[in-house]
Parts: structure tokens; sequence; C-alpha cells
């Protein structure tokens, strides 16, 4: 049985209908999907205005594209993260979006929710901080102008070669593919695209290059583990308040949760559970040997 014909999985459904609290239970992969499309529709339904190289652009990119001299002596930091969820050509918008459509949900699957956040915005962010530092040397001659998605696409593409090396897909939708062979050619790609001048592409190999760090060293868990409160924090410290400690009782683990927790870490591994759900799963084992 496929994990989506799980009862737990049936439970989160809708029905069918749609609600704005329903959002909420969507995936990020699909949010953000939503969230680059209306901004695409709504920059070129504003009016144009110059700009630069780019040549006459909707107000949104041209207040949320990434330069160097924007981000570091103007101090519009804000183009860092801004600049991700900007795109002026539909075709690029196409493939980014097609592309988080179908990796997105199954890294988001493996990473869990809120680090699969994290991941994506550090890929694109980390992709642009590099091309600025490397492209003084790699393109001289070219102004680092960054917009869109493809960093943080890149990112993604990485990852699935990582935790699916193994699994196929159809490349173009014709050519049988593992994911490991998909991230090398897309790396090739990348750098065919850099050697012709293209500033997009040197963010988008800085972007691979920060995803594959933040996987193989595990660097994200632990940004994760530095800034997320502890699973096992309930309140203050139990000296000063020790009949609220002494009288807090877990809620007991249900079959239903166990038993997904435990197939999640039979298919990605025990690195793909969040902190909530490792506490879960401690509490579940400390239930059963006091049973």
């Amino acid at each position: 049985m496929g994990i989506y014909d799980r009862e737990y999985y049936q439970d989160d459904q809708t029905g069918g209908q749609f609600s704005f609290r329903s959002i909420a239970q969507w995936p990020w992969s699909y949010r953000l999907i939503g969230l680059c499309v209306v901004l695409f529709f709504v920059d070129h339904l504003l009016p144009t205005g110059d700009g630069g190289r780019l040549g006459d652009v909707g107000p949104l990119t041209i207040w949320g594209l990434y330069t160097t001299p924007l981000v570091f002596q103007s101090g519009q930091v804000w183009r860092l993260l801004t600049h991700l969820f900007v795109e002026i050509n539909p075709q690029v918008l196409l493939f980014s979006m097609v592309t988080l459509f179908f990796f997105g949900p199954m890294i988001e699957n493996s990473m869990g929710r809120v680090k699969f956040l994290a991941y994506y915005i550090l890929c694109g962010v980390g992709g642009a901080l590099l091309a600025s530092l490397v492209a003084p040397v790699l393109l001289p001659r070219t102004s680092l102008i960054l917009w869109g998605t493809i960093g943080p696409i890149m990112g993604l593409i990485i990852a699935a070669g990582i935790y699916h090396a193994s699994r196929t897909v159809m490349f173009m939708f014709v050519i049988p593919m593992t994911m490991r062979n998909l991230a090398i050619l897309s790396l090739v790609v990348d750098l065919a695209y850099v050697l012709a001048g293209s500033p997009q592409a040197l963010a988008a190999l800085g972007a691979a290059a920060i995803g594959y760090l933040l996987i193989q060293t595990n660097a994200l868990s632990m940004l994760m583990d530095r800034f997320a409160p502890s699973p096992g924090w309930s309140g203050p410290p139990s000296i000063k308040l020790p009949k609220i400690t002494a009288a807090f009782t877990p809620k007991p683990v249900s079959n239903d949760e166990l038993d997904r927790l435990l197939e999640k870490v039979h298919e990605h591994g025990i690195g793909s559970l969040t902190h909530a759900e490792k506490s879960i799963l401690k509490r579940a084992s400390k239930q059963r040997r006091q049973s």
C-alpha cells in the first residue's frame, strides 16, 4: 500500500473543497508555486519600468531583483530573498514550477516541512552570495543581475540526486534517467551556460554547492537544532513551578501516528524526521517500555 493510500494521509484531505484555511495544509512546494505564479502575473499586469540591462520589466522585478551593488553598497538586503520569487521569462517560470511540482513534495517528505523551506531559501541566497564572490573572476565582463527560482530549483535537483539517487524519472518526459544522473547532467548544462557568460547559471551552480554542503555535512540539521526550541521544553523550569511540572502528562501516541513515523524512517531514514517527530517517537518508545 502506497503512502497516499494510508488513513493518516487521507485524514488531511479537504474532500475536494477549497478554503483559505486548507492552504495551511498544502506542502510548502505548492505554496511556493502559488506565490511565484501570482507574483509573475501581477508583475506583468502592472505598468512596466526601466530595468536597465533587462529592458522594460514589471515593478516587482525592479524592486526584487538582486545585484551586488544594490545589496552591499546601497544596503538593500531584502533583495537577497526577494529575487528568488520574481521571474521575467514565462518559459523559465514554467520549467521551474514543473520541477518544483514533481520534485518538491518528494524532497519535502524526506526533510520535513520546515527544513525543506529553510533548505530552499538557503540554496537561493547562498547561490547568489557565491555568485557575487566569483563573478569578478569568472564573468568579469558581465553584470551580475539575478532573479528567479533557478538557484533553489537546482538545489532541489541536487537533493533529489542524494536522497533518491537510484530512482528513475523520465527526462523531458521521454528519456529514463536516475536522479543521480539527472543531477550530474544539470550541473554539466549549468557549467556550459556559465562558460557562455550566464550569471543565472553561475548562481545555480552556487546553489548546487550550497545544497550539497548542507546535506552532506548535516549543517542544515545543526542549524535547525541551534535555532529551534527543544522538543522536550514544556514551560518554565520545574524548580519554579513544581506542581505544574509534576502534573504534566504527555498525550499518548496513537498507533496511526507511530505507524506514520516508522514508515517515514523506513523510507527516508531517521534524519528525515523533524524535531517534533523525533520527540513523538521517543515518547512512544518510553510508553511501550512502561506498559
